[in-house]
């Protein structure tokens, strides 16, 4: 194999994770084909897939093709993405690598780690912002009651407006909550939005709930389309950091807390956001 694989289940197949996020690597770069995302998906229990395939752009490492655990393709995926690297790059030696993926050019630089984790940083492109929905109601019936008592008669669910939505190669909904996203939270609003009419054309969002504790601190909770809740989300983060600045709540460099473990996103004015995080093979068992 050209990528290092410490499991596999399936021939070219190694199972890695980013901050809890789990996939399927496969190993194309020398023209095998990839088994069907879905199938592998199913029987390993990994929130996604990634496809290595020789790459279309002269000095890239690598093409990347991203699937959802359905096998529903998807654009962007900042952990996969992460993974993809430490796969390739495992002992952090080889520097600045470049991959094709379905939302442009993205590079990445794995650096040693304490452990055999592998911290990487990656590109995530530009933050595209989507205007707000014509009907100032169209969340209305999601969202608590923002009564002054500050009581929402939904428990567990806090006080919050309507998202704001990020596109990073995928839709975002970030919900700036007032306190820790919990399980109420998430469990009952998280499926409900994911699918609402404001994204049924686009195939759905990725929800997020972020809670902004520090300038430079986010927790986030997010439920992705087609996967349901993960332990983190790359893209998410990006997101949730993203929607923040828009509203000046954090700086330009934050850390994010997921249920998986911490990420850092960082976003130069003027410029792309950068994700980093750990990223490591999955144990066996």
């Amino acid at each position: 194999m050209h990528a290092s694989s410490p499991v596999s289940l399936w021939h070219g197949v190694a199972l890695w994770h980013g901050a809890g996020n789990t996939f399927a690597l496969h190993d194309g770069l020398g023209g095998e084909p990839a088994p069907n995302p879905a199938a592998v998906c199913t029987e390993t229990g990994v929130d996604g897939f990634v496809a290595l395939t020789p790459p279309r752009t002269p000095g890239a490492a690598a093409s990347l093709a991203f699937f959802n655990p359905d096998g529903a393709p998807a654009d962007a995926c900042g952990n996969g993405l992460r993974c993809a690297a430490a796969c390739l790059d495992p002992h952090g030696t080889r520097g600045t690598i470049t991959f094709d993926t379905p939302a442009g050019l993205r590079t990445a630089t794995a650096l040693a780690g304490r452990g055999g984790v592998v911290q990487v940083r990656v590109s995530m492109g530009k933050p595209r912002f989507r205007p707000p929905p014509d009907d100032p109601l169209a969340f209305a019936e999601f969202l608590p009651n923002q009564a002054s008592t500050g009581d929402s008669g939904r428990p567990g669910l806090g006080t919050f407006g309507p998202p704001i939505r990020v596109d990073l190669g995928n839709p975002h909904a970030v919900f700036l909550v007032d306190e820790a996203p919990g399980d109420a939270l998430v469990g009952a609003l998280g499926p409900a939005l994911q699918s609402h009419p404001l994204f049924a054309a686009g195939g759905g969002v990725n929800v997020g709930f972020a809670f902004v504790h520090r300038p430079d601190a986010i927790t986030l909770r997010v439920f992705e389309r087609g996967v349901g809740e993960t332990a983190s989300c790359g893209s998410g983060a990006c997101a949730a950091v993203a929607a923040a600045i828009a509203v000046r709540r954090c700086v330009r460099q934050v850390i994010v807390a997921a249920p998986g473990g911490e990420l850092t996103v960082d976003w130069p004015a003027g410029g792309e956001m950068f994700l980093t995080g750990p990223a490591a093979p999955l144990p066996l068992g």
